[in-house]
């Protein structure tokens, strides 16, 4: 009798559970166009994709940016005897500010395309010059809500550029001084909901207040540290659905696998839960 319940519950889950299925089938229906070299792509190894506010789509390659409009593409790459080209062909980031303006990371430089003249700015380090972009490798950049322009680079920390001119402001860990970046090394940065630029730190998570131009950190001795002693925080969320509530993960592959696990802040009262794996739960 018990064994004629259990496959009469199955059965009706099958008829219930396969319908759905179908019709999510039905709805999710999609069609891909595959472009390639032989459609004017510079190079199959694509780093980054961004489609602009124009509907442009931007390819960052390591042998190029391409810039895709639906039918044909336009490739930029350096040329060393002309100072507006792109400064490096190897694409490692682009972003788009608030205005509409596509900015490129690339292996060497910073650059701003300049739509009306079709040609870049470049931004580059200058070793005698502490207002310059702090290194030529550049990881990622973006803008916040407030119109801060930030540039994470291979120098470590992050630099803000002063708008209207091509000098920045270095922002770095100071041992002892709870308002500076909690690690140099950065592995993300977000957007949250109310406009506060996150950072994900090698040993840490702050966000920045533009209005006393400081970082402000949380005490994250509630999460476990990672394999290195530290808390390498490897990325940011806030879902939609719960605005203020900020998930973050410690860590590689080989942390998770030994519990580092996932991490929720309330922003609002600093509380932070850990979830991590139980062995035998």
């Amino acid at each position: 009798m018990k064994d004629s319940k259990i496959i009469r519950f199955y059965m009706l889950s099958l008829l219930l559970i396969i319908p759905a299925f179908y019709a999510f089938a039905q709805i999710r229906e999609y069609s891909f166009e595959h472009i390639s070299l032989d459609d004017g792509l510079s190079q199959s190894i694509v780093k980054v994709i961004h489609r602009d506010k124009m509907g442009f789509i931007w390819f960052g390659t390591e042998s190029g940016l391409n810039r895709y409009d639906g039918y044909e593409f336009k490739v930029y790459k350096h040329n060393p005897f002309d100072s507006t080209s792109i400064s490096n062909d190897n694409i490692f980031h682009i972003a788009e500010s608030n205005n509409g303006t596509i900015w490129i990371s690339t292996l060497n430089g910073l650059n701003r395309f300049d739509r009306e003249r079709d040609c870049f700015v470049q931004y580059r380090h200058d070793p005698r010059d502490s207002t310059s972009l702090s290194h030529d490798t550049v990881h990622f950049s973006g803008q916040d809500k407030h119109g801060n322009f930030w540039v994470v680079t291979a120098a470590g920390g992050i630099d803000r550029l002063i708008p209207g001119t091509k000098k920045f402001v270095r922002y770095r860990h100071v041992p002892g001084d709870d308002e500076t970046l909690p690690h140099n090394y950065l592995n993300r940065f977000y957007i949250d909901h109310s406009d506060r630029l996150w950072l994900a730190t090698d040993d840490g998570i702050c966000y920045y207040d533009h209005k006393s131009d400081a970082f402000i950190r949380y005490d994250l001795s509630d999460c476990p540290k990672t394999a290195d002693g530290a808390r390498n925080i490897v990325s940011l969320y806030e879902p939609p659905s719960e605005p203020g509530i900020l998930y973050f993960s410690a860590g590689g592959m080989e942390d998770l696998k030994h519990g580092s696990g996932l991490c929720l802040l309330d922003i609002s009262s600093g509380k932070i839960v850990n979830y991590s794996h139980v062995p035998g739960n």
